[in-house]
This record gives structure tokens, sequence and C-alpha cells, in this order.
């Protein structure tokens, strides 16, 4: 049963090299330690927006 499995084993292993490699290869210029701060920024200040709206349909409006 061990033979078997031996070539789901090397598949499953070759891909999730090839995934690893493709995402490493997407996400070149990006920076994992900023981006988290760099989009709680855009949340912060959509959120902002939103808040400073006068009226229920331009809260509505701005959070679609």
């Amino acid at each position: 049963m061990a033979q078997a499995a031996a070539p789901r084993r090397k598949g499953l292993q070759t891909m999730t090299v090839n995934l690893v490699k493709s995402v490493t290869e997407k996400m070149k210029g990006f920076s994992q330690k900023e981006t988290p701060g760099i989009l709680q920024a855009i949340n912060d200040k959509a959120w902002q927006q939103i808040e400073n709206a006068g009226t229920p349909e331009i809260k509505s409006q701005m959070f679609e």
C-alpha cells in the first residue's frame, strides 16, 4: 500500500513546491511587513469617511 501512495505523495509535493514558487514570484515587490499596516490605513480612512458622512444614504453609498 505504501508503494501506491508514493506517486500521489510525489505529485502533492511537486504541486506544493510549484504553488510556493508561483506565489513568491507574484509577491515580488511587496513587503510582507508593511502590507498589513498599509491595508489598515486604507481601511481606517474608509471608515472615517463613512463616519463623517452626514446622512444614512451617504453612509450607505460610501459603504458600497
